[in-house]
């Protein structure tokens, strides 16, 4: 049978096909904020000695570095008549803290849902200034993952399994018709990974290798951090009011018109008979992306399109759940003990490639 192009295929990007580059997913990032909000010590960014054990060092330098950070963003504003020299530092930590605060106490499962739920009312200042503080969380502690180590050390996974095999030796055909990527992930480590890939082994100037991965169907749909051609932060002010102006939430009007752009980005994609297969790679299946992945397409987008998951960490009950939301079963998201654990890396390389030909008959139109 007759191989399929790359551009027939959509892989749907979660947090959890990051996580062997080391980046945390959702609960692991919800995890993160916890541990920060354990340590109650109110911090001022003067407070440089940071002293105990390495855990709680390694909060305190969150703190220390987080209120450092918004202070230069001006998070929030100056009181106009101080108690004190330290005033303004004290009133950053305080502010700091009655976020992690609210957060915590919120019992919600990622800090995606939390913003969506206080975002939006220009009105109310706290609840704006709450907003600008997950915006700058998410941004610093995703950037401490990019940067946790010399970026090309990562170990070899999906990301390094797609250059090796469809852009190394076939560069052209590639960006002629490459598949389209929509990710729910913040960082720029995919987009990173190939501009290198460009300048290190094709000798591609940098702008020339900017101008292939930019014509790349990537759809980030909250948003990125930056642009991935800057990884080493030379201007912290700038990278950071960037990366938190960049980050989009569901509820916020400066972002709904950009959310609607994708959700109909989404359909033109999933809902037409180009689309032959869709992977969900490390996807966990959150019903507000859910909600915003599905809107507009029929509920039986799926008759004509293969659909894969991978199912790594899930239970019974887990995908029950997942079944009973989507309203059919992806292929390995079943009890199937021959492939009890689909990784990223296992579904696109062995299980299911992208070239190769589906087995459910082909759609005679689009599903709009």
């Amino acid at each position: 049978m007759k191989e399929l192009p790359l551009s027939s295929s959509v892989l749907i990007v979660g947090a959890g096909a990051h996580v062997p580059y080391k980046f945390p997913t959702s609960q692991q990032l919800t995890n993160l904020i916890k541990k920060i909000y354990k340590d109650r010590t109110r911090i001022t960014i003067i407070n440089r000695n940071i002293n105990g054990n390495s855990e709680q060092s390694s909060v305190l330098r969150y703190k220390h570095e987080l209120c450092t950070i918004a202070r230069t963003l001006g998070i929030i504003k100056p009181s106009e008549r101080p108690a004190s020299p330290n005033d303004y530092d004290i009133r950053l930590g305080s502010s700091l803290d009655e976020f992690l605060k609210s957060f915590c106490e919120s019992q919600v499962y990622s800090i995606d849902s939390y913003l969506s739920q206080i975002s939006g009312n220009k009105s109310d200042e706290h609840l704006l200034i709450k907003s600008d503080w997950g915006r700058l969380l998410v941004a610093y502690l995703i950037s401490q993952h990019e940067r946790q180590m010399p970026f090309g050390t990562q170990e070899f996974d999906w990301i390094q399994f797609l250059i090796d095999r469809y852009i190394k030796n076939n560069l052209q055909s590639f960006f002629k018709s490459p598949p389209k990527i929509i990710t729910f992930n913040y960082d720029r480590y995919l987009e990173r990974c190939i501009f290198k890939h460009l300048t290190e082994f094709h000798r591609k100037s940098e702008q020339e290798a900017k101008v292939l991965v930019d014509s790349l169907p990537i759809l980030h749909v909250y948003g990125r951090l930056g642009c991935y051609t800057k990884w080493d932060v030379s201007d912290e002010r700038e990278f950071f009011l960037e990366a938190k102006n960049n980050i989009q939430v569901i509820g916020e009007n400066r972002s709904q018109s950009s959310l609607d752009d994708t959700s109909t980005t989404i359909r033109q994609w999933i809902g037409t008979s180009d689309c032959q297969k869709v992977y969900f790679l490390g996807y966990g299946f959150d019903s507000l992306n859910n909600s915003l992945l599905m809107k507009g397409l029929p509920t039986d987008w799926h008759a004509f399109v293969e659909v894969f998951t991978t199912n790594v960490g899930l239970k019974e009950s887990d995908k029950s759940f997942i079944i009973k939301n989507l309203g059919f079963q992806p292929k390995y998201i079943s009890g199937n003990r021959q492939h009890s654990e689909v990784h990223t890396i296992n579904l696109l390389k062995e299980l299911e490639p992208l070239e190769k030909p589906k087995t459910i008959p082909q759609r005679a139109g689009n599903i709009n």
